[in-house]
């Protein structure tokens, strides 16, 4: 069981090949997620938006309901809400529904969507329609565009640099049968995972998906990924971009560092919570307490398999920015042997308290869950988190940040500038 959050973790492996791993809670609703290794660090350079606009593709029909609006059909029997995502790093399909006796039918539902997509054109125009639109309405947040140049800067080069959802250039030219070929080569993959939580049992669930597998087991892909190029980041990168209109700047800084498992990730999780975790961390006093500079500003930690981000971002005037850029850096380097243990302790209070409070929700499970589980980690690093977070000490979080500083950066400015 996770510790203190009431799930009870099960996996076996489907008749078919691919795992099945259950969290089991009394009472909660049922979720069930295909993750699949298909996110945007899948895409060709030439093609950026691919993956994206697969999983566009996958909830457009199969061979039995013909386009969007039967499969909304077939999913409102049981009121199951559908929800598709990518990431940088996976690809996400999802069922939820408030009544278990809707499983069933909930996993005949994912696994014909995931061994059945079929792409058919006129589907498939109307999802690049949407795309385009979605990336139109992406690029009026100034906050989006802002991480997606610190991003690029980081990964300048490799299959990551661009936005998940590509350049409608590239959206644009995207044939049917890139689409296909990519659904083929990354979805119905024995390499895969299903995840299934909430009011379950989960010797019935695996003995479901084996029996409705049965019409689709001659469509199992049998085969391993080879890992993506990532080319390094070694330099010093800074970009300012002007946006006409803009009422104010957008300021994001941070690091891309080997990727952290252990003590160094339960230090990390506590240092981000000392830096911005509420209205007593330190950047949050120095920039909105003092300065009366920022609303808001947050601490990110982005995990990919090759290398972890560590973003800090905020917004502020035209005037206010000139001063808060400097502010952070000097709140950064004056933190190094400073930091209390009276901070780090609020700081694993906070951290837990909101751990519980994600734990309750079944849905974030799955997303907290669902990538772990994906890369073979499973519950056992939760756990270990849980474990490590009371034992971390001072001088580890030091370390930490020390480490950090020592990195190359990367800074964008974006807006009034």
């Amino acid at each position: 069981m996770l510790q203190g959050v009431n799930l009870v973790r099960k996996e076996s492996k489907a008749q078919a090949g691919f795992r099945i791993i259950t969290y089991t809670r009394l009472g909660a609703p049922i979720v069930l997620r295909w993750m699949a290794d298909a996110g945007s660090l899948r895409d060709p350079l030439s093609s950026p938006g691919l993956m994206h606009f697969m999983e566009h593709g996958l909830m457009a029909g199969t061979s039995r309901l013909k386009n969007k609006q039967e499969m909304a059909l077939a999913l409102e029997k049981w009121g199951i809400s559908p929800n598709a995502f990518t990431s940088s790093s996976s690809l996400a399909v999802t069922l939820s529904s408030g009544f278990p006796e809707a499983l069933p039918d909930m996993i005949g539902l994912m696994l014909e969507v995931v061994f059945d997509a079929q792409f058919r054109s006129g589907a498939i125009e109307n999802e690049r329609s949407v795309i385009l639109q979605e990336q139109r309405r992406k690029q009026n947040s100034l906050a989006t565009f802002a991480q997606e140049e610190w991003r690029r800067l980081l990964y300048k080069g490799s299959g990551v640099e661009g936005s998940t959802l590509g350049t409608a250039e590239a959206v644009s030219a995207i044939s049917v049968e890139q689409l296909r070929d990519a659904y083929q080569t990354h979805i119905p993959l024995v390499s895969n995972t299903l995840l299934v939580l909430g009011d379950i049992d989960h010797e019935k669930v695996v003995a479901e998906v084996n029996q409705q597998m049965a019409v689709w087991s001659d469509r199992v892909v049998k085969k391993d990924l080879v890992e993506p190029d990532i080319l390094p980041f070694t330099q010093v990168a800074r970009a300012e971009i002007a946006v006409e209109g803009a009422k104010g700047v957008e300021l994001v800084l941070g690091w891309r560092i080997p990727a952290v498992a252990g003590r160094q990730y339960a230090a990390s999780r506590l240092l981000s919570s000392i830096m911005v975790g509420g209205q007593a961390s330190r950047l949050y006093r120095k920039l909105r307490g003092e300065m009366g500079a920022v609303y808001s500003v947050s601490m990110h930690r982005y995990q990919f398999s090759d290398s972890d981000l560590v973003m800090i971002s905020t917004n502020a005037s035209k005037e206010e920015i000139q001063k808060v850029e400097p502010a952070i850096a000097e709140v950064l380097r004056g933190s190094v042997g400073t930091i209390t243990q009276a901070e780090l302790d609020r700081s694993r209070m906070r951290i837990q308290g909101n751990l519980r409070g994600q734990y309750e929700e079944i849905e974030q499970v799955a997303s907290i869950i669902g990538v772990d589980e994906m890369r073979g980690f499973g519950s056992s690093r939760i756990e270990e988190f849980y474990e490590l977070l009371p034992t971390i000490t001072l001088e580890e979080v030091h370390d930490l940040l020390s480490f950090y500083l020592e990195q190359p950066s990367a800074t964008v400015l974006l807006g009034n500038i």
